[in-house]
């Protein structure tokens, strides 16, 4: 809940001039009449929080990742809020998955263990054109947060490797089924907790 707290007004404003094109700070320094050091203070987190990042191409030219342009267009705060591994997300937040640029094959995932089914299966090459362009190590820790980083950290690892095809995919299933085990584990855990605190409160 903390991080949800952390929108202000300013970053609503600069969200929404991000939302067309992107733009540098001086575009935004322009577009906002915010002061140039508040600027850069909010973009560092805004950037923490997995609402805007970097063109490759253009490493001061900032653009909205997919949360942050549903907060630009939504000013929903709560959108900030990661999603667990275990929930189902939207549609516009879905991975899609392609095999070149613009050449989707029509399997979205719209959860982390449909994402783990669908690796499983997918055309090989979707795999590989995928991976090395950071598509999967960037929707992970977009939109799960903290409990999708360790498997971004692991899909960067593996991505700096060439492999076949068939050993990638079970490379990659093995990283996504070892953090559904995780996170259904953690949340065995916290069931067992709740339970053990309210039956204590029933005994007092």
């Amino acid at each position: 809940m903390s991080e949800r707290k952390r929108i202000l007004a300013e970053d609503l404003s600069l969200l929404e001039s991000l939302l067309a094109k992107g733009g540098t700070i001086r575009n935004l320094v322009a577009a906002t009449s915010l002061d140039k050091q508040l600027i850069k203070k909010r973009i560092t987190a805004l950037r923490r929080l997995g609402l805007i990042s970097t063109k490759p191409e253009a490493a001061r030219t900032y653009v909205l990742t997919p949360l942050g342009c549903r907060l630009a267009e939504t000013k929903d705060v709560h959108l900030v809020e990661p999603y667990a591994i275990a929930d189902k997300i939207p549609p516009d937040l879905g991975f899609k998955f392609a095999v070149g640029d613009g050449l989707y094959t029509g399997d979205v995932a719209l959860s982390y263990r449909e994402f783990t089914q669908l690796i499983g299966k997918i055309d090989a090459r979707s795999l590989v054109f995928h991976l090395y362009r950071g598509d999967f190590d960037r929707w992970v820790a977009q939109v799960f947060g903290n409990e999708g980083k360790r498997a971004a950290l692991k899909l960067k690892k593996l991505a700096s490797r060439t492999m076949p095809p068939d050993h990638l995919r079970s490379r990659l299933v093995r990283i996504f089924s070892a953090e559904l085990m995780e996170g259904g584990q953690d949340m065995k855990k916290r069931g067992m907790k709740n339970a053990g605190a309210e039956e204590g409160g029933t005994r007092g």
